[in-house]
């Protein structure tokens, strides 16, 4: 096997290895003799990849956001009206609650260490601001089209993800709760459908359960 493929291979087990730890049994208490021990790697092997155990955390939140950030621009990119922007949006934020199921203790323990670390806190914020940027430019480019009308849409794109995120944060907190999925889709297609009848004068009403 040529030499980079077995790095590439070394890489990714790191990765998995290490979520899996993180999230069993929390960053703190996890070490890279640990996760170089269950990957079944040498230390110098791991520092190869990563400058630090932090590095290797980090990594784990950023394809994370990568894979959810992709999912989230192509679904718009493809949406061709109203309907199909609510559906892009909200089985987006759903395949993302999904992906994150089983993770939730890691996104639980990286706000905790953001909170004492300017690096990671710099890390977390950066995601919640690109989202942010890429549904208001979209939203904007649709209100200038005639599709929607929304006449602020950064504060529209600060509601949507900050629903996204509260759900997240509630299935991290009361995980027997019920199925989350679901509530994230009806609240960001109320949001969004609330967001956009407002902004054109109609009114509307959800179809409560």
């Amino acid at each position: 096997m040529p030499k980079q493929a077995r790095s590439e291979i070394t890489y990714r087990r790191l990765l998995a290895v290490a979520e899996e730890a993180f999230a069993r049994h929390g960053y703190e208490n996890v070490s890279v003799a640990q996760i170089c021990a269950q990957a079944g790697v040498t230390k110098g092997a791991f520092y190869h990849h990563f400058p630090s155990k932090q590095a290797l955390f980090l990594a784990l939140i950023h394809a994370w956001v990568d894979r959810l950030q992709s999912q989230l621009v192509s679904a718009l990119e493809n949406a061709t009206d109203m309907s199909a922007t609510l559906k892009a949006m909200t089985e987006t934020a759903a395949r993302a609650l999904q992906d994150a199921e089983g993770k939730l203790p890691l996104f639980l323990a990286f706000w905790h260490r953001a909170a004492r670390d300017p690096k990671v806190w710099e890390a977390a914020v950066a995601p919640f601001h690109e989202f942010e940027a890429l549904i208001a430019a979209y939203l904007r480019r649709a209100s200038e089209a005639g599709h929607l009308r929304v006449s602020d849409p950064e504060t529209a794109a600060r509601a949507l993800v900050a629903q996204a995120v509260g759900v997240l944060l509630e299935a991290a907190l009361l995980p027997d709760a019920a199925d989350r999925a679901t509530t994230l889709r009806q609240s960001i297609e109320w949001l969004l459908r609330g967001i956009t009848a407002s902004s054109s004068g109609e009114s509307y009403s959800p179809d409560l359960p």
